[in-house]
């Protein structure tokens, strides 16, 4: 108890010092316990901002890759490519990232921001969301993958790409993992349905619960969450507000 006691304390810590939340520390015996199927893969296209290598998306991604082997989770990165910073602004650049359409073979898509003078300057003084992905199905998300404030210090790129992961696979922030491993097996069981019945996609999930099973759907309710979602402002770096879909799960 007191060794537990004392990684929570230090995670929220950690949460607290750096602006992120959490979604929260391993509970190995759940997660043991747990029978989580056959491996499933899930396709994670990336677009790298200038100043990002398709070298460097790779190694941002290699200890996500790993991270999500216990679940029975091939992650595998299909193409990176280019992408080119819309605004300034949290919700312009949020709102570009939602925009792209999920084209086969992609089951999620994951945008890797880099970072410009306004950013750096932001870094000290304000408070800074590291990446994010939208609520309306879990299905688009960013990293900042450069390093340039001190924030950044304690939570790398790979570790805020391994945090926004779990959040593609439809995870909430919480002080433990539990939740989120059964919801990871719910995923996988729906994906092993869609799958068998002709539909190669790796489902997704809306933030009321309800499964998202195919691109198209998904495309359309992140477009139509997009459209009318309420008006943001502040830096890139600064937090976005919980809208549909803007930066559901910042972090």
């Amino acid at each position: 108890m007191r060794h537990t006691a004392a990684n929570l304390l230090a995670l929220l810590t950690l949460a607290f010092l750096s602006g992120c939340s959490t979604v929260g520390v391993h509970h190995a015996p759940a997660r043991n316990s747990m029978d989580f199927g056959p491996r499933e893969e899930i396709r994670i296209c990336l677009y790298a901002e200038d100043g990002i290598s398709e070298d460097d998306a790779l190694r941002i991604m290699a200890p996500v890759q790993n991270e999500f082997t216990a679940y029975g989770v091939d992650i595998s990165i299909p193409w990176v490519r280019p992408w080119t910073r819309d605004g300034f602004f949290s919700g312009g650049i949020f709102a570009a990232v939602a925009m792209q359409q999920l084209e086969a073979p992609c089951d999620r898509l994951l945008t890797l921001v880099g970072r410009n003078a306004g950013d750096v300057l932001w870094g000290l003084v304000g408070a800074e969301v590291l990446g994010a992905v939208d609520l309306a199905t879990h299905t688009r998300g960013y990293v900042v993958g450069k390093r340039a404030s001190i924030n950044q210090l304690l939570q790398s790129p790979s570790d805020v790409a391994v945090h926004e992961t779990y959040h593609l696979l439809g995870c909430s922030h919480n002080l433990v993992l539990s939740d989120c491993y059964g919801r990871i097996r719910e995923l996988k069981q729906l994906t092993r349905d869609n799958r068998s019945a002709g539909n190669d996609f790796f489902a997704a999930i809306t933030a009321k619960g309800k499964p998202v099973l195919n691109r198209r759907q998904a495309d359309t309710l992140v477009h139509t969450a997009n459209r009318t979602r309420p008006a943001q402002s502040g830096p890139s770096a600064a937090c976005a507000s919980a809208s549909a879909a803007a930066a559901a799960h910042p972090c």
